[in-house]
């Protein structure tokens, strides 16, 4: 028998945790993507990022063939922003390093069934299809704007957040 009290919600978010939990798991292993028990570094698979790439691609024009290498680890992020010239300060929890035409995260706290860290990827697979596209971009700030506005788009479809206009406008000056 099921006994919950209304005034302490702990004890219906202890029932109900394990089952949310196993459900994140499941459809994490569905998109052969990493999981919060198996914080190891990685690669994502191409049938993982496809949907995300077509996000991008429906919204922006952009063709993103061939689709980018995404590398799920703290070290390889560090690696590649400081080998592109900016500060590894451990802040950054993904870059798109263009030479290479690869995603880094940090798998330290990347967990793929989380819309703010697909929104994530859906930013840095905007730089991927602005990289591949002949468009110019007056400088790096509008480029920026770009993929957060694709980014907070993402977010509302599926209930989230938007990301502030303000920012994104802050953001995208040159």
């Amino acid at each position: 028998m099921l006994v919950s009290r209304r005034d302490d919600p702990s004890v219906v978010h202890a029932i109900f945790w394990p089952m949310r939990k196993f459900s994140t798991i499941l459809f994490a292993f569905a998109l052969g993507a990493c999981t919060s028990f198996d914080r190891e570094p990685h690669v994502l698979s191409e049938s993982a990022i496809r949907p995300f790439a077509d996000f991008v691609a429906q919204r922006t024009g952009y063709f993103l063939e061939p689709l980018p290498k995404v590398v799920v680890s703290q070290d390889a992020v560090q690696n590649a922003l400081t080998a592109n010239g900016y500060s590894a300060d451990g802040f950054a929890h993904a870059y798109y390093a263009r030479a290479e035409r690869t995603i880094y995260f940090d798998h330290t706290t990347f967990e793929f069934a989380d819309p703010q860290w697909q929104a994530l990827l859906v930013h840095e697979l905007t730089h991927h299809g602005q990289e591949l596209s002949t468009r110019t971009f007056r400088c790096r700030g509008q480029a920026e704007g770009e993929a957060y506005e694709i980014q907070s788009a993402y977010l509302v479809e599926r209930g989230e957040r938007s990301i502030s206009a303000t920012f994104i406008d802050r953001i995208s000056r040159c």
